[in-house]
Formats: structure tokens, sequence, C-alpha cells
């Protein structure tokens, strides 16, 4: 029997559909890639649409004195409530945007919503309800501590730290 030369065509076809798997591999890496993209950026979108509709409900609520320099409702009072619901809703935004296993949601914060509320801290009645409330309801809880430590590092960084409790 003679000795073949070279590869057979077998080998061939092997390699070639080696090489046609490793490309479609690929592929299917690249599209997996863009669909966790996608699906990550449909995410922000509907978490940013929900806090906005969420804001407009607690914004129409905000008492009418509310840029009064010495507007301080007493707690317990009606127009404290609406404040104290605007600073419970940041800490929604904050904890949807900074929770663990959330990280894709992180630069939502950075990005924008900690500017919105190092705006609100210039607010005279905003900054009185969320010292008071950290007053009073202490710093008990691990992530509510947390809040309340991104919040003051928020007003030291714009000039307006809060004072101590």
């Amino acid at each position: 029997m003679a000795e073949k030369s070279g590869i057979d065509c077998s080998k061939w076809v092997a390699i070639g559909v080696a090489i046609l798997a490793a490309v479609v591999a690929g592929v299917n890496a690249y599209v997996t890639y863009l669909s966790y993209n996608l699906n990550t950026q449909n995410q922000k979108a509907a978490l940013f649409s929900q806090f906005q509709n969420e804001y407009s409900g607690i914004a129409g609520r905000f008492p009418p004195r509310l840029l009064e320099a010495n507007f301080m409702p007493p707690r317990g009072s009606p127009d404290y409530k609406r404040l104290q619901d605007y600073w419970i809703f940041c800490y929604a935004e904050w904890y949807q945007t900074k929770r663990p296993g959330q990280e894709h949601f992180k630069d939502m914060w950075d990005d924008y919503y900690a500017g919105l509320i190092a705006n609100s801290l210039e607010i005279p009645s905003l900054r009185y309800v969320i010292h008071d409330m950290m007053q009073y309801y202490g710093l008990k809880r691990d992530m509510m501590r947390a809040f309340y430590k991104e919040i003051r590092d928020l007003a030291e960084r714009n000039g307006q730290p809060l004072p101590r409790t």
C-alpha cells in the first residue's frame, strides 16, 4: 500500500469545522455582550422613568413655603412629612443605584442623582429636614447610615456641610 503525502481531506474538514466553530463562538459572545448592554440600558431607562414618575408625585406635594429661608416645619406636621417623603424617595434612588449586585446602576447615581440631591441641599427647608431626620432617627441601620454619610459627603463637597449630630 502506498503512503499518502500531506493531510487527507477528512483532516481539512475537521480543521475547517473547528475554525467555523471558533468564529460562531466569537460571534455568539459578541451578540451576548451586545444583548447584555442593551438589557442594562433598558433597565436603566425603566428605573429612570420610574423615579421620574415618583418624583413628580412628591414634587407636586411640596409645601408652598418650600423655598422660604426660615421655613422649618415642626416634626410630625403635614409639611414636614412632605419634605421627609422627598428624603425617603432620595434614599430609594440611592439604594437602587448603589446596592450590592447592581453595579451597572452606579453611574446613574454618580452622573445624575447625586447632583440633583446636592442641589436640593441648598434649599434650607430640605436641609433642615434631612438634618433633623439624622438626629431623630439616628444612624442605627447600616443602610441608612451609609445613605446619611453620602448626603453628608455631598453637602461637604458642595461647600455647605451639615451640622454634626
